[in-house]
């Protein structure tokens, strides 16, 4: 059988705030988006005991606005109106190797209307050392693109950057579960990211 979900999400936000950079004059941000999200997703299990899970994501942002106006002079000092999509096919195996270990593997890749693409996998393996505590191996990669903020909007000291590309972390987790009682656990956990062309703001 097949799973599918679609969803209609609208934002808005109007603002009202008078910053030192503008002299303290009065300004008014808004942002409003539309998108349509749907997903479609299948699962199958075999043997009893294995899974896998196949399905795709699709967003259509049909409207991306936001902007600034100064009130004290009734002019836009920033307006941006975009549009854009994406579709992601994914897919995750779940193995039971025996009765205490299990695996995972999967992956998805992301097409973005901008040009950015890329496939990022997903790793796990989790063994029941006893009846009561787990471990867990973990690792996973992330992809994101820069939103329109990033890209175009330009304030005191922000040079907006249409061209800027997307960042890439790569996770690797270690966990220890332990239930004390059906109440309480202990829970100790190692983590450590690489991060590829981190988006961040520079002031000039």
């Amino acid at each position: 059988a097949v799973d599918l979900k679609i969803a209609l999400d609208y934002y808005h936000y109007e603002g009202l705030f008078s910053p030192a950079f503008t002299g303290f004059e009065p300004q008014a941000p808004y942002a409003d988006s539309l998108s349509l999200n749907t997903e479609a997703r299948w699962r199958r299990v075999f043997a009893d005991r294995h899974t896998l899970n196949v399905g795709v994501e699709y967003q259509e942002n049909l409207r991306q606005d936001l902007g600034r106006d100064n009130l004290a002079t009734g002019q836009a000092v920033t307006r941006v109106r975009e549009s854009s999509r994406y579709v992601s096919p994914f897919a995750q195996l779940d193995l039971e190797l025996a009765q205490d270990l299990r695996a995972s593997a999967g992956g998805r890749f992301d097409h973005y209307s901008t040009g950015e693409e890329r496939f990022t996998p997903r790793l796990g393996l989790i063994w029941d050392a006893s009846s009561a505590t787990t471990l867990k191996l973990l690792y996973g990669e992330s992809f994101r693109v820069p939103n329109i903020e990033e890209r175009y909007v330009a304030e005191v000291g922000i040079v907006p950057n249409p061209d800027i590309g997307p960042e890439l972390n790569r996770s690797w987790e270690a966990i220890a579960l332990h239930r004390l009682n059906a109440t309480w656990q202990l829970d100790a956990r190692a983590h450590h990211t690489l991060s590829d062309d981190l988006i961040t703001t520079v002031l000039t």
